[in-house]
């Protein structure tokens, strides 16, 4: 493989890793927001 060429891939690799984080945060936190507002419903 040429040197643009793994440029590319590790390119690729970092937008992939950081994209599964973002999707991870935002799953993480819509669960958290629902166990909170279910919290908040049986405590009140």
């Amino acid at each position: 493989m040429d040197f643009k060429g793994r440029i590319f891939v590790s390119f690729y690799f970092k937008i992939t890793k950081v994209a599964l984080g973002l999707e991870f945060l935002c799953i993480w936190g819509s669960i958290s927001i629902n166990l909170f507002l279910f919290a908040i419903r049986i405590f009140s």
